[in-house]
């Protein structure tokens, strides 16, 4: 797995590397450093990174800005912000980050999140075998087989029971133009102001109620 780590304080960008460093279980491979979020927008344009520790408070955009302009160079980014600050964590989770560790960083906070990562993304972090057919179960649960042992499955962790549910639906329809309306008036009947969407409306303006 290739990460970066993007801090405004330098002393706090090596602790966490430090951190890292020492999780001997987990291939991680930490190719950049910065302090400048550019500098870490520019290294997705031309190389993959699985992973981003992203701090929330930067020099010129925010960690969550700074999150939404990687994912634009990279969709399948991994992100984990890193901040002293409690009250970012609702729009952290609305770019999907898969984690928000509050400073200071404990080692075995941080073991957890890196497990996290490893257990939900079995499948994704083996490009050799990305052609591989993927098999899935979907009796009760969703489990997908693991790529070095056949016949073995694993269940998929899911962040809401709505997610799965989303998963099954657009899996169900693979292969066909399935239209947003539809899409929420099957998943989201029940939240206040489903009738108002308009058609253009994004899942996060239509959650919100803006």
């Amino acid at each position: 797995m290739k990460a970066i780590i993007i801090e405004d304080e330098l002393l706090a960008l090596s602790y966490l590397e430090h951190h890292l460093m020492k999780m001997a279980n987990f291939s991680l491979e930490i190719i950049g450093k910065y302090t400048n979020p550019y500098d870490a927008i520019d290294i997705t344009k031309h190389t993959r990174v699985d992973i981003a520790f992203i701090d929330i408070e930067l020099p010129e955009m925010n960690g969550i800005e700074l999150a939404e302009r990687l994912l634009e160079h990279e969709p399948g980014l991994i992100v984990v912000f890193v901040t002293a600050y409690q009250e970012y964590a609702v729009k952290a989770f609305e770019v999907n980050a898969i984690d928000y560790i509050l400073k200071p960083v404990r080692f075995d906070r941080l073991s957890k999140t890196m497990n996290r990562i490893i257990n939900s993304n079995t499948v994704s972090f083996n490009h050799a075998d990305s052609l591989k057919p993927l098999k899935m179960t979907l009796f009760k649960q969703v489990m997908i087989e693991e790529l070095q042992t056949a016949g073995h499955f694993s269940l998929i962790q899911w962040r809401t029971t709505r997610a799965q549910e989303l998963f099954l639906y657009l899996l169900q329809h693979r292969g066909q133009l399935v239209r947003k309306s539809f899409i929420v008036d099957s998943l989201w009947t029940n939240v206040i102001g489903a009738r108002e969407c308009h058609p253009g409306c994004s899942r996060v303006e239509f959650l919100s109620g803006r």
